[in-house]
């Protein structure tokens, strides 16, 4: 018996139940390094390197278990997660069925983006990523480019959540269709990362990575997640891939705008991660639509409900969600950072907030303080900084105001430069009460 060539064999085989162990033993991981050493070691641990995100200091990769210990060890790696998650759309999926005597254009006219459009803003070379389905071939809407994070072989009806969204932003109206986007300027970018199981982690974080990597404006993530759907094992809200992804992408100077989902109650992520601007969604008559999750994250409000819009075969149909509400928010962004090129995100963010209309019937102590985009009277921004200031300097004083119209009411004499010329000068941010009880007051004194 060759006992050299049994030996041998044996090696062999012991080779190979090791390296098919370690292989077995591998699991997938998103890496977030903090620096250069972190890069280096991550690269140096991994089995195999899918795909490498420079712009967010990432990488997903095949890691061994003693790796992953190893990774997580390291204070030179920011976040090492293990968890497969999926990202849902936000769209209220019963009501994307054809168009049945919908109001026409009544969300545009809300949110009175015409106006925008008489003073020539209509989102002109804003780059835009809508971070979404694929985007159907149709002749309504014009993309500037496309990236593929799934396979690009998929039905045509797996576009029409995409299709949806890119036709409300950048709608080409023409003769015959009656659809108009609102930013129809703008350029779009389609970012593909849902497939039919919904928007993998990874592919969300490659999306936003690419978004950074073009420059763009806008991104639209009509996508979520609950919290405790979100967070792997030992994760914090700030500290996981998405968290980071969006924040890098901030830093960068692109403006974040996510749905803040359909159950009707809570905000789902990313809307609710800190500074990404949150949408909710009103019906046609300006009150909260039913399924529009709501809290104190919500930034402002859009139609959601009912909209026109382009379907993945060029057909006009109705669709209703915060998927849809989140769109036109991105619109006027577009047309606000055109108008305010100097404008910070921060000051951007700031003038939407102002231009607002209030809704009806607000069910919640922060709902009444949220309100409708609508776009200013001949785009003049200064009375609106003007109301807010003097809204702010009502709260402030409330007090004091309070005693100066209970003296007005009983018909005692105010002083006139200490308390009534304070009131006049914030006259229009009074209610309507308080504003009855000064006009009777100067017609009687003869203010």
């Amino acid at each position: 018996m060759n006992y050299k060539k049994i030996l041998y064999s044996c090696m062999l085989l012991f080779i190979f139940l090791f390296i098919n162990q370690q292989s077995a033993s591998a699991q997938q991981a998103t890496i977030m390094y903090s620096n250069e050493n972190g890069k280096k070691l991550a690269q140096a641990e991994a089995s195999d390197i899918k795909q490498q995100l420079v712009e967010i200091d990432s990488f997903i990769g095949d890691f061994s278990q003693s790796a992953i210990k190893k990774l997580k060890a390291s204070k030179d790696i920011a976040v090492v997660h293990t968890g497969g998650y999926t990202l849902k759309m936000s769209n209220a999926t019963t009501n994307m069925s054809d168009l049945v005597a919908v109001k026409p254009a009544w969300n545009n006219k809300m949110i009175n983006v015409q106006e925008a459009w008489k003073q020539g803003y209509t989102g002109k070379n804003i780059k835009i990523g809508i971070i979404d389905t694929p985007i159907a071939a149709i002749p309504g809407i014009k993309l500037s480019a496309e990236k593929f994070f799934i396979s690009k072989t998929y039905p045509a009806k797996a576009t029409a959540h995409g299709t949806f969204i890119a036709s409300i932003i950048n709608a080409q109206t023409t003769a015959k269709k009656s659809i108009s986007g609102i930013a129809p300027a703008a350029k779009l970018y389609s970012i593909s990362v849902i497939n039919d199981r919904g928007a993998d982690l990874n592919n969300v974080i490659a999306g936003i990575n690419y978004a950074i990597k073009k420059k763009l404006a806008i991104i639209n993530l009509s996508i979520g997640i609950s919290k405790e759907d979100l967070l792997g094992a030992n994760e914090t809200i700030t500290k996981n891939p998405l968290a980071i992804a969006i924040k890098k992408a901030q830093k960068a100077g692109i403006l974040v705008v996510a749905a803040s989902g359909n159950y009707g109650y809570g905000v789902d992520y990313p809307a609710a991660f800190k500074d990404v601007i949150a949408v909710g969604a009103v019906e046609a008559n300006k009150t909260i639509s039913y399924f529009s999750n709501m809290g104190p994250e919500v930034t402002v409000l859009a139609p959601g409900e009912n909209i026109k819009s382009y379907s993945y075969t060029g057909k006009i149909i109705g669709g209703s969600g915060t998927s849809f509400a989140t769109p036109h928010v991105v619109g006027m962004l577009a047309i606000l950072k055109e108008q305010f090129p100097k404008d910070s995100n921060a000051q951007l963010t700031k003038r939407l907030k102002l231009m607002t209309l209030p809704i009806k019937a607000p069910n919640s102590t922060y709902a009444k303080n949220m309100g409708i985009i609508h776009y200013p009277q001949a785009g003049n921004f200064t009375s609106l900084e003007k109301m807010a200031k003097d809204k702010a300097y009502i709260t402030k004083n409330k007090k004091e105001i309070t005693i100066v119209i209970s003296k007005m009411r009983a018909g005692k004499k105010v002083n006139y430069t200490k308390e009534y010329k304070p009131l006049q000068k914030v006259y229009n941010a009074l209610s309507t009460s308080q504003k009855t009880t000064i006009k009777t007051y100067r017609k009687k004194y003869g203010y």
